[in-house]
């Protein structure tokens, strides 16, 4: 998430999950990502970190960005994605998280 954890927006919302008024917060960072935390504190951070992340080093542009390289490897994402969110943290609530331990056992294999 380019969600920075320090802003007011990430802030807002650990105050509505905390009042009940909003289910889990999840941060899935990849590894080398410099997508999670990019938009900043302010606009101007976020305009200047974008900036950064589409044409300077490591440009989410290139097709060796984690973002992508992720976004070909279909079993990866069914596995990590509807693992953590639907079956670990069950967001969906427990009828969904069977339905999505059955997509990730025929995605995935496992």
């Amino acid at each position: 998430s380019p969600i920075n954890t320090k802003s007011d927006l990430y802030k807002k919302l650990a105050d509505l999950q905390k009042a009940g008024k909003l289910g889990e917060i999840i941060l899935d960072p990849n590894d080398g990502d410099n997508v999670t935390g990019a938009a900043g504190t302010s606009p101007a951070e976020g305009r200047r970190n974008f900036f950064k992340l589409i044409f300077g080093k490591g440009s989410i542009v290139s097709k060796d960005h984690p973002h992508n390289q992720n976004a070909k490897d279909t079993k990866r994402t069914y596995n990590r994605m509807l693992q953590k969110t639907l079956v670990e943290k069950s967001t969906e609530g427990e009828e969904n998280k069977a339905k999505a331990e059955d997509v990730i056992k025929e995605k995935t294999g496992r």
